[in-house]
């Protein structure tokens, strides 16, 4: 099950080989991590929600 898991997140059998099974576990829920803030990003910008840094304008306009 473990192995799967890895090979479907990217892990190739000789990766694998050379890993322990915590490194894979390890790996998978990195991967997961990774990808679930990927999404939310995604779904940010498709929102219109996306941060960016404040610019001069901004501040100036703000603080008018």
């Amino acid at each position: 099950m473990i192995l799967m898991a890895g090979m479907e997140r990217g892990l190739t059998m000789s990766d694998m080989r050379k890993m322990q099974l915590g490194q894979i576990v390890d790996f998978c829920i990195e991967y997961n991590e990774r990808e679930r803030k990927a999404q939310k990003a995604r779904e940010r910008r498709e929102r219109g929600l996306e941060r960016r840094r404040a610019s001069q304008a901004d501040f100036d306009a703000f603080f008018g």
